[in-house]
C-alpha cells in the first residue's frame, strides 16, 4: 500500500476545524517545520478531490484553505507573496483613493463634477 502526503494551510483556527471534520478517515501527521501547516497522508487510490469533499466547501472557503503536495510548493507561494509589494508612489495613490472614497461615502463613492455654465458674451 502506497501513501501520498497533503499539506494544508489556512486562516487562524483552521487546524481544529479540519481535525474535527476529518476525524480518523485520513492519517494525520506533523510536518517537521515551524510553519502553519497541517499534514495528512492518504492512500494513492484516493484523490485530492476526495480529501476536499471530506473537509467540505464551507470550511475550505471559511478558512481559505490551500492544499499542497510538498512543503516546497508552500514555500514557493510564500516567497511569491513576499516579492509582491507596492512602490512608494503606488502606496500614495492607494491612500489617496481611500481618502477620496471616505469623502464621497454619502454617494456610495460616485460623484459627478458640477457642470460649468457657459459664459455670456
Amino acid at each position: 500500500m502506497s501513501w501520498s502526503t497533503i499539506y494544508i494551510h489556512g486562516r487562524t483556527g483552521f487546524k481544529q476545524a479540519v481535525e474535527d471534520k476529518i476525524k480518523s478517515n485520513w492519517l494525520h501527521g506533523y510536518p517537521e517545520t515551524d510553519l502553519e501547516l497541517m499534514m495528512y497522508w492518504q492512500r494513492e487510490e484516493s484523490t485530492l478531490r476526495d480529501f476536499k469533499l471530506a473537509i467540505g466547501s464551507k470550511l475550505i472557503f471559511k478558512y481559505r484553505l490551500q492544499f499542497f503536495s510538498s512543503v516546497d510548493e508552500y514555500l514557493q507561494l510564500e516567497k511569491k507573496k513576499a516579492d509582491i509589494s507596492f512602490s512608494k508612489r503606488e502606496n500614495q495613490l492607494v491612500r489617496k483613493m481611500i481618502k477620496w472614497q471616505k469623502g464621497n461615502s454619502k454617494t456610495n463613492g460616485f460623484s459627478f463634477p458640477k457642470a460649468k455654465r457657459p459664459e455670456k458674451v
